[in-house]
C-alpha cells in the first residue's frame, strides 16, 4: 500500500465560526492552525483566506497572496493548496482566475458544474480549460475536485486535451449539497474508474460523523489519501467533536499507521506530485 498524504482543510468557505468556536477566522488564526496541522502530520494545507476585520471569506488576490506569505514566514513548509472556488456564489470566473497567481503550489479546479442549494456552481468547460491552462502557466498543480460521478468525464477530457498532466491529482468530494452523497459504495465504484495511477484523496463533508469516518477508512483501505479538518467536519470520531484541525490530522495519521500507511512529509509529497523541491 502507498504511503499516506494528509491534507488539512483549515477553515473552509463558510461564515466565521459557524462550525465551531475554534474555527480560524483571521490571518493569525489560520497561520497558527496551519503550523499545528503540519506538526500533526499534514503534508498539504488547503486554504481559504478571510477578511481580518469581519472573518468572512475573501477571494481578493491581495489578501490570499498575503495569507500564503504569512504562513511561509511563520516557518510552515507544508504544500499550500489554495481554493479557487466560487466563495458560495460570490466570486465570478474572473475573480477565481486571479487567484491562480497568488503563489500556491496547488490550486483547486472543479471537475464540473452542479446545482447546490439554490444556486449553480458554475464550472463551464470553457472556464475549466482556461483555468487549467492558467494553473499550468503559474507553475502550480491543479487539484481536480470531483463532486459527482459525471465529473470524471471532465477529468478525462482535460487529460486528453493535455490541459492537466498525467497522473492527475484528484479530490473526491462527498456530502456537498447537490453532489455525491456520503456513501462508501459510491467511492468504491468511483475509484475503479479513475485514470490510471491517479493521486486521489477523499473529502467527506457534512454532519454525519459515521459516514465521514467510513468514507475515510475506505479511502485508506483502497490506497487513497485523506483530507480532514474543520472545513469538512467538526467530528474527531463518531460521538466525539474535535478540538482542532490538528487533532483531526493526528487522529487520521494514527489510523493510517494502524493499517500500514504512514503519513509522508511535505518534501516526500512534493516528490510524489512532481512539485519543485523548494516551497514557494
Amino acid at each position: 500500500m502507498p504511503s499516506l498524504v494528509l491534507t488539512a482543510a483549515i477553515t473552509g468557505g463558510g461564515p466565521p465560526r459557524a462550525k465551531a468556536c475554534w474555527q480560524p477566522a483571521d490571518t493569525d488564526a489560520i497561520v497558527a492552525a496551519s503550523l499545528a496541522a503540519e506538526a500533526a502530520g499534514a503534508a498539504i494545507i488547503h486554504l481559504h483566506a478571510r477578511d481580518d476585520a469581519t472573518g468572512a471569506t475573501t477571494t481578493d488576490p491581495v489578501a490570499n497572496a498575503a495569507l500564503l506569505r504569512a504562513i511561509r514566514a511563520a516557518g510552515c513548509r507544508a504544500i499550500l493548496n489554495l481554493s479557487a472556488g466560487d466563495d458560495g456564489g460570490r466570486a465570478n470566473h474572473s475573480t477565481r482566475a486571479a487567484l491562480v497567481g497568488c503563489g500556491a503550489e496547488i490550486v483547486s479546479l472543479a471537475g464540473g458544474s452542479f446545482n447546490t442549494g439554490t444556486r449553480l456552481y458554475d464550472n463551464a468547460p470553457v472556464f475549466q480549460r482556461t483555468q487549467a491552462r492558467s494553473i499550468a502557466m503559474a507553475g502550480a498543480v491543479p487539484e481536480i475536485e470531483v463532486f459527482d460521478t459525471g465529473h470524471l468525464a471532465g477529468v478525462y477530457d482535460m487529460l486528453k486535451a493535455g490541459l492537466v498532466r498525467s497522473p492527475p491529482l484528484l479530490c473526491l468530494v462527498f456530502g456537498v449539497s447537490g453532489g455525491m452523497v456520503a456513501d462508501p459504495d459510491i467511492l468504491g465504484w468511483l475509484v475503479s474508474r479513475l485514470p490510471p495511477q491517479s493521486h486521489w484523496c477523499v473529502s467527506a463533508q457534512g454532519d454525519d460523523a459515521t459516514a465521514t469516518a467510513s468514507l475515510l477508512d475506505v479511502a485508506l483501505a483502497l490506497g487513497g489519501h485523506v483530507r480532514t479538518g474543520i472545513e469538512d467536519s467538526v467530528w474527531l470520531r463518531p460521538g466525539q467533536r474535535a478540538n482542532s484541525t490538528a487533532e483531526q490530522v493526528a487522529f487520521w495519521a494514527d489510523r493510517g499507521r494502524a493499517v500500514g500507511r504512514s503519513p509522508i512529509t511535505p518534501a516526500e509529497t512534493r516528490r510524489l506530485l512532481h512539485l519543485p523541491a523548494t516551497a514557494k
